[in-house]
């Protein structure tokens, strides 16, 4: 259980970087990931925030104050300081996958963009293309960006689409399983790593001072110099021992992770790896078979869990190796933060709305004068108290003796 949960700790930290649904109290703040001494570039403060540029990557994409200040601007101020960081993350996710949209435009053409937007205007009611970019226009958006945003949804759906296909297909499962058995018959690796955190905004000599500094661990370890408690003591990743656990190939750590553990033999070490995290060093103690059996059907359905995503991270993964990330500043904490702070125009989801229900004014007559108890809820929706309770038939008038009370409810199953 111990090691169960310290590689649940791994998985949450790498999935912070990778835009997993997990939050890790623990994500460095861009001043952990500065060295004592080095004083990162600020920018005047009279500088549009559009113009003050935290990392750029590649030659194509950079991320700016104003990027930072949009994605911070609904967090409650308490949240900001265990949350910014990994939100600085996300932002360099979300270029690194418009980055390998555009190494692969064969994924979305621009016929199946078009094709998208008339299927939604079509929904919506709106005949023509001019009508759609004036709603857009009235609502202080630019319709291009928009379908640049849909361009990007749509790509990662497609790619989850691909990687669900493989599942659905239980011969092609059946086939991938006996290739690579120990990748899927749950034989697990005990693994330790120091690690090293990078921050996305960290500069390009930070980073050279922070990789040479885990080279420099390495050679002592392997030369006897240095004990791996000697250097672990260094480590930005706080496990006892820098212990990730036993992990399987898929599904517990991340795959960068994963992929250079399972290629080790037991005592060997690692190659220092680079990861969006940062740099790791990884020793593997103690290898265990599995001897899981594809026909267990938890095992097929680990495999489809796993495809469903996988085509989605080996894009960030090959977009990541392709792109380099070159930090120039950490982000300002913005003046104002908090639930009260509202976007200056419609989020895209509220236009997506707009494309996807009818205008009010085309409603059928009457429509508008029902009330709210007798028209059907959205699916998903949670009805409110109120509405629940409007919903009741009144109780009939008492014609006999009072009724008795009712039993009280049982407790629910446990």
């Amino acid at each position: 259980m111990k090691t169960r949960l310290m590689a649940a700790r791994w998985a949450a930290l790498a999935g912070a970087a990778f835009g997993a649904s997990v939050s890790v109290a623990a994500e460095p703040t861009a001043a952990t990931s500065s060295p004592s001494g080095s004083a990162p570039a600020t920018a005047p403060a009279t500088q549009p925030e559009s113009e003050i540029i935290l990392f750029r990557v590649g030659d194509k994409a950079v991320v700016t104050q104003e990027d930072f200040t949009a994605a911070v601007q609904l967090l409650k101020p308490e949240q900001y300081d265990a949350q910014a960081m990994s939100i600085v993350r996300r932002l360099l996710e979300q270029k690194l996958f418009e980055l390998y949209l555009a190494d692969h435009p064969e994924l979305i053409p621009p016929a199946k963009l078009e094709a998208e937007i008339e299927r939604r205007m079509k929904n919506a009611k709106i005949a023509t293309l001019d009508e759609v970019k004036k709603r857009f226009a009235e609502k202080g958006f630019s319709f291009e960006a928009y379908g640049e945003d849909l361009r990007v949804r749509l790509a990662r759906a497609e790619l989850i689409r691909r990687g669900s296909a493989i599942g659905e297909d239980t011969a092609a499962l059946k086939k991938i399983y006996d290739q690579h058995p120990t990748e899927f018959d749950g034989t697990t690796v005990d693994t330790r790593q120091i690690m090293l955190v990078v921050a996305p905004t960290d500069t390009p000599a930070v980073r050279a001072e922070k990789k040479s500094r885990l080279v420099k661990m390495r050679e002592d370890i392997l030369a006897g110099k240095r004990t791996w408690d000697q250097c672990v003591s260094e480590s930005d990743f706080r496990n006892p021992n820098g212990s990730l656990g036993a992990f399987t190939r898929h599904g517990m750590v991340h795959e960068m992770i994963a992929k250079a553990a399972f290629a080790l033999e037991v005592g060997q070490f690692s190659d220092i790896i680079e990861t969006p995290l940062g740099y790791h060093l990884l020793h593997v103690t103690a290898r265990k078979p599995g001897n899981r059996p594809f026909e267990e059907l938890q095992i097929q359905r680990n495999m489809r869990v796993y495809f469903s995503g996988a085509k989605y991270q080996e894009a960030i993964a090959e977009s990541f190796l392709k792109h380099p990330v070159v930090g120039v500043q950490p982000p300002r904490r913005p003046a104002k933060i908090g639930s009260a702070i509202k976007p200056s125009a419609p989020s895209y989801a509220d236009l997506e709305r707009m494309l996807s229900t009818r205008p009010a004014a085309t409603r059928p007559a009457g429509a508008a004068t029902r009330g709210a108890a007798t028209q059907p809820a959205r699916p998903g929706a949670t009805l409110r108290p109120a509405t629940r309770s409007a919903m009741r038939p009144a109780p009939k008038p008492a014609t006999g003796p009072a009724p008795k009370p009712p039993l009280p409810a049982k407790p629910p199953a446990r």
